[in-house]
């Protein structure tokens, strides 16, 4: 759902707004884990690791830095937890050591940011899951 378009909303407008997006549904995933275990980095891969701005979204909303391994990553990352499910790797941690890294972005912006941006985040969510029930 796209919300406050006007008539000087641009397309670059709409590629921000799907970016943040991401970068915050990402944020309420990293939240639901950080209920259970810690969470020092994310390590991301895949085709938005191309884009700057993706990173720095998501190093933001989750306040921890992003390590992109690049867009070919994906594959290599699905052969290290094949490799631990075979038992041919020993653990989850040894297998992130193997795994190419490209690039890491460090967030920007603080505790309280994060949080009221969050907080807004959740609100619009929840909005827009009203507007099913009408």
């Amino acid at each position: 759902m796209l919300a406050g378009v006007h008539g000087g909303t641009t397309r670059a407008n709409v590629a921000r707004a799907a970016l943040e997006g991401i970068a915050w549904r990402v944020a309420d995933i990293v939240a639901a884990v950080r209920e259970s275990v810690d969470v020092a980095e994310l390590r991301v891969d895949g085709g938005l690791t191309n884009e700057p701005l993706m990173l720095a979204l998501q190093a933001d909303a989750i306040g921890v830095p992003v390590v992109a391994g690049g867009a070919d990553a994906t594959v290599a990352g699905a052969a290290a937890l094949a490799a631990v499910g075979s038992g041919m790797l020993g653990s989850l941690s040894e297998a992130a050591e193997l795994l190419p890294v490209d690039r890491k972005v460090e967030p920007r912006r603080n505790d309280a940011w994060r949080t009221a941006e969050h907080d807004r985040w959740r609100a619009f969510v929840a909005a827009t899951a009203a507007l099913d029930q009408v």
